[in-house]
Formats: structure tokens, C-alpha cells, sequence
């Protein structure tokens, strides 16, 4: 299958790439690159990216937990979210296997 986040350019090797700033990794557990479309099925353009073996609904809501905690950490300083990012929320989420979670360099 083609691959629609080649495994070369993916969000991995960004996250690999951070040597030195702090950097923050999420993995939603079974998502694929149509997991985060409002409309997976919007026709051809979208017939070619594998499904995944996900929720969708859970995975955007996830996501919407996640970029709302990392903005509200990085853009307003807001110490009390980082528990989604580094803490018991982020590991209660790794144990039920919803998401795959690393940071480093100080995140």
C-alpha cells in the first residue's frame, strides 16, 4: 500500500531531529494519516491513504486534548496542563494503550 506519511519523513523523524530543544512526542495508538480528516471517506484523494486500525472519533478527540494541553504549556505557560503532556494523564493514557508518549531535552 502506499505509504501517505512515508515512514522517511514522518513526524518520528522530527521528533528524532530534536537533539538539543526540548521535544515532545504523541503517538496516537492505531492512527493513520486519515484518522485526524473530519470526512476519512471524501472520495479518491482519500481512497489511497490506508485506514487505520483506530477509532477516529477518539483519535481527534485525543488530539484536540493534547494540542489544547501542549499550547496552553508552551504558548501560555500554564504549568497545570503539563500533567496531559509529562504526567499522570499522559501515562493513565499510555496504560489503557490509547497513545505512545516521549519527550526530552527538558520538555
Amino acid at each position: 500500500p502506499l505509504a501517505c506519511a512515508p515512514a522517511a519523513e514522518n513526524f518520528q523523524q522530527f521528533y528524532m531531529g530534536a537533539t538539543e530543544a526540548p521535544a515532545l512526542e504523541v503517538e496516537v495508538v492505531g492512527a493513520s494519516h486519515m484518522s485526524f480528516l473530519d470526512n476519512p471517506d471524501c472520495g479518491l484523494s482519500c481512497s489511497v491513504c490506508p485506514k487505520g486500525s483506530d477509532n477516529p472519533f477518539t483519535t481527534q478527540m485525543l488530539t484536540k486534548r493534547y494540542l489544547t494541553a501542549f499550547l496552553k504549556v508552551t504558548l501560555e505557560d500554564d504549568e497545570a496542563y503539563r500533567t496531559w503532556l509529562t504526567g499522570d494523564e499522559m501515562l493513565n493514557d499510555v496504560s489503557e494503550g490509547l497513545v505512545i508518549g516521549d519527550w526530552k531535552n527538558g520538555f
